[in-house]
């Protein structure tokens, strides 16, 4: 998904988006506790938006590193629970996200 684009290519509008979201500081086990309300299919784009925004400062750490290969792990092992509510709040985020960076 990066495919080796390093952040000074990125718009000043994407990093502004992409700093924010690093702000939100959200707990590993948080994470993953709202992975069971994503559809199998759709985890790869989180997956994809985590490494877009790891790369966004041109900087992958240690931790961010670990991370992501806990993350790659256990993204499959965790159960999806399928309701309408969840199908649709997952598929908004997801839209919303895509919009937002192709806005930029």
């Amino acid at each position: 998904f990066i495919g080796g684009i390093s952040s000074n290519n990125y718009p000043y509008s994407v990093k502004e988006k992409l700093s924010k979201i690093m702000d939100l500081k959200i707990s590993f086990k948080y994470a993953m506790s709202t992975l069971k309300y994503i559809p199998m299919s759709s985890r790869p784009a989180i997956r994809d938006l985590l490494e877009l925004v790891m790369h966004s400062d041109g900087v992958v750490d240690e931790n961010e590193k670990r991370f992501l290969r806990i993350f790659n792990d256990r993204m499959y092992k965790i159960e999806y629970i399928q309701n309408n509510s969840n199908l649709s709040k997952s598929k908004n985020f997801l839209n919303s996200a895509k919009q937002n960076l192709l806005a930029a």
